[in-house]
């Protein structure tokens, strides 16, 4: 056999081995992998590859219309996504989509900043301040905090 041959042997190899690997990720299914490696190519690196794979879902998940809401100076605006995705640098690894707002402006963001400020995400209201609550992190070094909270019942989740 020639060389290029013996190369062509030993990538479909680690694209093989690649493969199995990240089919191995719960959660991570064949179509995404098998896209994900062909983009990435030799030496089929696995962070690359699931790298390309977040992407993908990001994409999927973002489109044109994605809906938003988001308080800026005590009052709430509603935005929706009018553009993306792309990269604002070519330096710069992460994803942003155009979000433009019912009075006219316009803000970039990443999709972290669309997953937080999502429309359809659930609202609280504070009882002691009367405004939108959206999250409650509390550290501590023993379980009482959450305990308490259990006992109103509300839903807590303690993470280690």
């Amino acid at each position: 056999g020639t060389s290029s041959e013996e190369d062509e042997d030993k990538d479909s190899v680690l694209k093989h081995n690649a493969a199995i690997a990240l089919n191995g990720i719960p959660g991570v299914n064949s179509e995404e992998v098998d896209i994900a490696l062909d983009e990435v190519g030799p030496p089929f690196g696995l962070q690359t590859a699931m790298k390309h794979i977040n992407e993908y879902r990001q994409i999927s998940i973002i489109k044109n219309g994605f809906k938003i809401r988001k308080p800026f100076l005590g009052v709430e605006h509603k935005g929706s996504v009018v553009e993306g995705p792309f990269r604002e640098q070519e330096s710069t690894k992460l994803l942003h989509w155009l979000v433009k707002y019912g009075d006219g402006d316009k803000e970039t963001m990443t999709y972290d900043d669309l997953m937080r400020w999502r429309a359809d995400r659930r609202e609280f209201i504070a009882t002691c301040r009367g405004r939108p609550l959206q999250m409650l992190e509390l550290f501590c070094g023993s379980a009482v905090v959450t305990q308490e909270f259990k006992n109103l019942k509300w839903k807590t989740e303690s993470i280690d």
